[in-house]
C-alpha cells in the first residue's frame, strides 16, 4: 500500500465519495437529453419526489428510500453518450435514518446504485447555510501532493492524533439534508457513520462574516451544550460554531524515528474552531512528503 493511498483510508474513509476524490463525466461535453439535468459532485440538489433505490451485491441487495425534499450532494457522477445524467448518493452525508440500511446489512460501501438525474426528482439549490462552518470541497490539481478533506466533520480536541488510525474521539457535524448529530468516542476511520447518540433537526441558520454560524433547534441536542433562546416555537436552543481561520499540523511518521523530520511519511492539517465554547477542529487537507 502506498503512502498517499493509506492517507485516502484514513480519517473517515466515506470523505473519499465527498469530493475531492469523486469521480464524474463532465455532463457539458455531452448534450443532455430532455428531462435530465447537469450533475456534479460540487452542487447540492432538493429530490422533488421520493425515491427508492438500492445496493447491495448482484445477489443480495437492500433497499434505499431517500424522501422528498432531502438536501443532498452527489458522491460519483456520470452522463452517457446519449446524454442520460446519472449521480450516485454518499449517504453517510445524510442522517441516520436513511443510512441505517447500510448498517444493518454491513454494507461496503457507502452510496447508492445509480439514480438517473431526471429533473422531475432533483433540483439543483444553493449550498444550505447551516453547512457554511467549512468551506466545502476543495480539489487540488491531478498529480498534486495535497489532498483536501473538509468533509464538515468537527473532532473535539486542538488537533489530529498522530495515532489517528487507530483512535476515537468526540464527533459532531451537520449532514447535508440538516441534522446536528453527536458521536462519543468515535473511530477516526470509518466507511458509514454509526447511530449517533444524538440526531437533531436544525430549524434555523445564521451565518456571519469570519466563520460564526448559529444554528437554532426546537428539541435540546443531546450530548451537546445549547444556550436557551425562546421558551416557546422552533427556535427554542442555539448552537454556536465559530470557525477561527488558525491551523495544527500533525506529523505522521514511518514509525522508525517520530522526532527525526526525515521520517515523516505525510503531514494532516487541522482547521480550529469553537463548538459552544470548547475547541474543536476539522482535518482539511493531507500533504504527501514523499518526494
Amino acid at each position: 500500500m502506498t503512502k498517499l493511498t493509506t492517507i485516502l483510508l484514513g480519517v473517515s474513509a466515506s470523505l473519499c465519495l465527498l469530493g475531492s476524490t469523486s469521480q464524474t463525466t463532465d455532463a457539458r461535453a455531452t448534450k443532455l437529453s430532455k428531462g435530465y439535468i447537469n450533475v456534479s459532485p460540487h452542487h447540492y440538489y432538493l429530490t422533488k419526489a421520493k425515491i427508492l433505490t438500492t445496493q447491495g451485491t448482484s445477489t443480495k441487495r437492500f433497499k434505499v428510500t431517500i424522501p422528498k425534499g432531502t438536501i443532498l450532494q452527489p458522491g460519483y457522477t456520470t452522463t452517457t453518450k446519449r446524454g442520460h445524467s446519472y449521480l450516485q448518493v454518499s449517504v453517510d452525508g445524510l442522517n441516520y435514518s436513511i443510512r441505517k440500511p447500510f448498517l444493518a446489512h454491513k454494507s461496503t460501501v457507502s452510496y447508492t446504485a445509480w439514480i438517473a438525474a431526471k429533473s422531475t426528482l432533483f433540483k439543483r439549490i444553493k449550498r444550505p447555510t447551516y453547512l457554511k462552518y467549512y468551506p466545502g470541497n476543495h480539489i487540488f490539481p491531478t498529480g498534486a501532493s495535497r489532498i483536501a478533506r473538509n468533509d464538515g466533520n468537527l473532532w473535539q480536541g486542538t488537533q489530529l492524533p498522530a495515532d489517528y488510525l487507530s483512535a476515537t474521539a468526540n464527533r459532531i457535524r451537520v449532514t447535508t439534508n440538516g441534522y446536528l448529530e453527536h458521536f462519543s468516542k468515535s473511530p477516526f476511520y470509518y466507511s458509514i457513520s454509526g447511530k449517533p447518540d444524538s440526531t437533531t433537526k436544525v430549524q434555523k441558520a445564521l451565518y456571519f462574516n469570519k466563520g460564526h454560524l448559529n444554528l437554532y433547534f426546537k428539541t435540546k441536542p443531546k450530548k451537546i451544550a445549547t444556550t436557551k433562546f425562546h421558551k416557546k416555537g422552533n427556535y427554542r436552543y442555539r448552537l454556536i460554531i465559530n470557525r477561527l481561520y488558525q491551523n495544527a499540523v500533525t506529523n505522521i511518521s514511518n514509525g522508525k524515528n517520530p522526532a527525526d523530520p526525515l521520517n515523516v511519511d505525510y503531514v494532516m492539517v487541522s482547521g480550529k474552531y469553537t463548538v459552544a465554547n470548547k475547541d474543536y477542529y476539522m482535518t482539511t487537507e493531507s500533504i504527501n512528503l514523499d518526494n
